[in-house]
């Protein structure tokens, strides 16, 4: 689409009726909104030959059309938010709004603009009600810190659960060696992320590969041979072949 064209189509439009402001009480009375056709932010003047009144839809329309003529253009994106966000009653669409919006939150401030900001903080002083604010806050901080904090140790989805009387003694209770062998077998392979999951013969033979001259301790040979299902059985450093 060509965005410069159908926005001079619009300007052309409404300059060629000769629109006038009328009194509201007026019976040929519609609501117009001053239009600068070269926007104020790129040095247009308030000449009358650069105003135009514009319908409230034309005039949001036109707005619109500029953030895509000039993408880029901070005063442009500015105007256009502004006319989603001001207090007249607009009935404008959830697009229209998002793409708003998302065109604010796109541009930044430029270094001269940094710089008023910057300037106009300069021996700005807080009044005595906010310093006391500020100085509670730190307070509050530093008493709720570290150990001191009531939630500290709190794993929070353990709050506030009470076991059983029955439960506790259960879990108190030192646990058998055949117990604990048990428990060993029935975990093994529940590891959650490898739950139902089997690796294919090349898999297991560049795990095989990788692990080639890599030294492990005496335990944790065990561990892998005990633990992990898949490997049950193979030998690390194995040059057999998996069949």
């Amino acid at each position: 689409m060509n965005y410069l064209k159908v926005y001079n189509s619009i300007i052309s439009n409404a300059k060629s009726e000769n629109r006038v402001k009328l009194n509201k009480n007026d019976i040929k009375y519609v609501y117009y909104e001053n239009h600068h056709i070269l926007p104020k932010c790129l040095k247009g003047t308030n000449d009358k030959e650069n105003l135009v009144l514009l319908t409230a839809r034309e005039h949001f329309i036109c707005h619109k059309l500029l953030t895509k003529i000039y993408s880029n253009h901070r005063g442009i994106i500015l105007a256009f938010y502004r006319l989603t966000t001001d207090k007249k009653q607009r009935k404008i669409s959830s697009k229209d709004y998002e793409y708003s919006k998302y065109l604010i939150s796109s541009i930044s401030h430029t270094t001269e603009t940094k710089k008023k900001i910057s300037e106009s903080l300069k021996g700005k002083k807080h009044s005595l009600e906010n310093r006391k604010k500020r100085s509670q806050n730190y307070k509050e901080k530093e008493i709720n810190k570290g150990e001191k904090n009531p939630m500290f140790g709190v794993t929070p989805w353990i709050k506030g659960k009470k076991h059983s009387k029955e439960t506790l003694e259960k879990m108190r209770k030192p646990k058998s060696e055949e117990a604990k062998k048990h428990m060993s077998i029935s975990h093994l392979g529940n590891i959650p992320w490898m739950k139902g999951k089997t690796h294919s013969v090349e898999t297991k033979k560049k795990i095989i590969e990788a692990g080639k001259g890599r030294k492990h301790t005496e335990e944790t040979k065990l561990k892998f041979k005990n633990r992990i299902p898949w490997n049950k059985g193979l030998k690390l450093n194995s040059n057999k072949n998996i069949s």
